[in-house]
């Protein structure tokens, strides 16, 4: 007796521990000629810190072990790639292949919230490229964003969209709508609530803020204040060098202001190189002749952050009190408002 009551705990400890393996969330992948590699698991809200898991392919295999509880989105790290997946609930199987391009990451089998997501990721390539496209372009792909955000406003991958757009000037009223509409239990969610974080700072740079001091050297050395420009409408634009767009852009910013210096319009271009020869030289090759100053810093520019600038060209319209009247105005757009400010 005592024999079968030591048997039937034993059966019932071992049925615990297989459902305490089991519990929570778990990745397995397969990646034929992986073997050796690590792939390591990390939480999109701190992509770069330290990972939450790490796995060797071994034998054309690896898993994760760490049980993931709760639904958000995570990142897959392999050599050269980084793959998104939402994780918390089932556990996900994911397939590598080594493509002509590099490595190709596939869900076999994606839940709803991984659909949602790849759709996710297809509409931020999209808004890269519309950065370069035409007006019209740009429109319907605004529209296309607004169509698919609100008819997935409680999804935890739209959030994660919207976050993203903001810096790409996603209109702001927009972004406020999309915070209205999100049910309780998401608005007060991490990511909602970087969301709303990101909205406080960024409405420094919105329209109808007073644009923020900028005090940069010229290639001269000479530092230029930005408010030292204050009772003219100003173009502040952000550029570089090494950016096509940005000196595609020029040509429209040199017609604006030979049509437009005599009646005060002034000019005050932020380069983001880190090469002063190469910043020179391209600025004297297109024929900039106002403000133009750079800390050669590149991204740590400190008016890159103070604007929280993540592409460019960037451009601001400035009145004579030094607020933003425009954001992101180009080509015949931006030759009409800077014509209308002198009518």
């Amino acid at each position: 007796m005592k024999n079968l009551l030591l048997y039937c705990l034993s059966i019932v400890l071992l049925s615990f521990s297989a459902c305490a393996q089991n519990k929570g969330y778990t990745v397995s992948g397969v990646w034929e000629n992986g073997d050796g590699n690590v792939v390591y698991l990390y939480p999109h809200w701190s992509w770069g810190d330290q990972p939450i898991d790490s796995a060797v392919v071994e034998k054309g295999k690896f898993f994760f072990k760490t049980p993931i509880e709760t639904l958000d989105e995570y990142m897959l790290s392999f050599p050269d790639y980084l793959a998104r997946l939402m994780l918390g609930g089932k556990p996900v199987n994911v397939k590598v292949e080594n493509g002509t391009n590099g490595l190709v990451v596939q869900v076999v089998k994606p839940s709803s919230d991984q659909k949602i997501l790849e759709e996710t990721m297809a509409l931020e390539q999209a808004s890269i490229r519309s950065m370069a496209a035409s007006k019209s372009e740009r429109e319907a792909h605004l529209k296309a964003l607004d169509e698919f955000i609100f008819s997935h406003v409680d999804c935890l991958s739209t959030a994660y969209l919207v976050r993203w757009l903001i810096p790409m000037t996603y209109p702001l009223d927009k972004v406020e709508n999309y915070l209205r509409q999100v049910k309780p239990e998401l608005r007060d969610s991490r990511i909602c609530q970087q969301i709303r974080a990101e909205l406080d700072d960024i409405k420094a740079t919105a329209v109808g803020s007073i644009a923020p001091e900028i005090d940069l050297p010229t290639p001269e050395g000479k530092n230029v204040k930005l408010s030292s420009l204050r009772g003219h409408y100003v173009l502040l634009d952000f550029w570089a060098s090494w950016c096509g767009p940005c000196c595609a852009e020029v040509p429209t910013l040199c017609a604006i202001y030979e049509k437009h210096k005599k009646d005060g319009l002034r000019m005050y271009s932020v380069s983001l190189d880190n090469d002063k020869d190469a910043w020179v030289k391209k600025s004297n090759e297109l024929g900039i002749c106002w403000e133009n100053v750079s800390s050669l810093k590149r991204g740590e520019c400190p008016a890159v952050k103070k604007y929280r600038i993540v592409g460019i060209p960037k451009i601001y319209l400035l009145d004579p009190e030094g607020r933003i009247i425009a954001v992101d105005l180009r080509g015949e757009e931006l030759k009409a408002k800077v014509a209308s400010l002198f009518e």
